[in-house]
């Protein structure tokens, strides 16, 4: 699969902004897979509607424990990535997911 790289023209504070660009992008076959310094990474893949989440860590650079990721998976989420130092990427392909909070 094909990766594209973009530059994120949005605060790292506009949460639902990100998330709303993150589907968006979704819907049109890239999917997100990794954040950088600069660029974000999506995977061109098939299209379909996903719902995207960035929760607050009280720590730096915290990934999500096994206990965690199975819980958020028995509601359909799945963990990405770490955006940025203090939160975390979630993906439901339920584009009316259970909301995690």
């Amino acid at each position: 699969m094909k990766t594209k790289y973009e530059m994120l023209f949005l605060s790292n504070y506009d949460l639902s902004g990100i998330e709303s660009y993150l589907s968006d992008r979704s819907a049109r076959g890239y999917h997100f897979r990794s954040w950088g310094k600069i660029l974000c990474a999506f995977q061109r893949g098939e299209a379909r509607r996903s719902a995207y989440r960035l929760e607050l860590q009280k720590g730096r650079d915290m990934e999500p424990d096994e206990e965690k990721r199975e819980l958020y998976g028995q509601f359909g989420w799945h963990y990405i990535c770490l955006f940025g130092p203090y939160f975390q990427v979630w993906r439901s392909d339920d584009p009316d997911p259970v909301e995690l909070h």
